[in-house]
């Protein structure tokens, strides 16, 4: 299908990659994917969420995304662990796409957090950026994955292993508790990350 569209359009218009879509005859319209964007805060950074729930609220109407806060613990662990909890829970119910959101990240609205798939390898389950600019590659400071904007590609359930890894690995008492945690997992599995650009931390 690449080919045949290159053979027909214009050099500037010409494409690498494609996208096949197929649904049945009869269908009467394609599926749209199931997005969850959540955020969680207890304790004093409940005030950081009374701020940004409105705005968060207007964009996922906006985009048809479902916005699931919650303000009370139910994972038994530290309450940083509680964006595993959500996050699973969301991919246990069958969501397609799913977001999280610190208590101090505000999304504008102006951008799809779809976007960030666009060139993602098809195996990578997680989007997200590193904690800085990276000016000295291999400080740890820099080096690791901030999870405070955290993506993650559910489709058919595809997630929800490298979930139950996240949620069995050890922090061994990092003050970074879950994302401590889940950057082992990135460490031992590359490929469950796809890194996106420092305008989405």
């Amino acid at each position: 299908a690449t080919q045949l569209f290159n053979s027909s359009t214009t050099p500037d218009e010409r494409c690498e990659r494609g996208l096949l879509v197929v649904w049945r005859g009869d269908a009467s319209a394609i599926k749209q994917p199931k997005v969850a964007v959540l955020q969680f805060a207890t304790g004093g950074a409940a005030e950081f969420l009374n701020c940004s729930a409105p705005m968060h609220a207007h964009a996922c109407e906006k985009y048809g995304y479902d916005y699931i806060v919650e303000r009370e613990p139910k994972s038994g662990r530290h309450a940083h662990w509680e964006k595993q909890r959500m996050i699973s829970d969301c991919a246990a119910r069958g969501y397609d796409f799913i977001c999280w959101l610190d208590t101090d990240a505000l999304w504008l609205g102006d951008t799809p957090l779809l976007d960030v798939w666009a060139a993602a390898d098809p195996r990578a389950m997680f989007a997200g950026t590193f904690h800085g600019p990276r000016p000295n590659p291999g400080d740890h400071y820099y080096d690791h994955v901030n999870a405070g904007v955290l993506f993650v590609r559910n489709i058919g359930g595809m997630a929800r292993y490298p979930l139950e890894l996240w949620a069995n690995t050890p922090d061994d008492g990092h003050p970074w508790n879950d994302q401590h945690a889940l950057n082992k997992v990135f460490n031992n599995n590359p490929s469950f990350i796809h890194i996106v650009g420092h305008e989405w931390n």
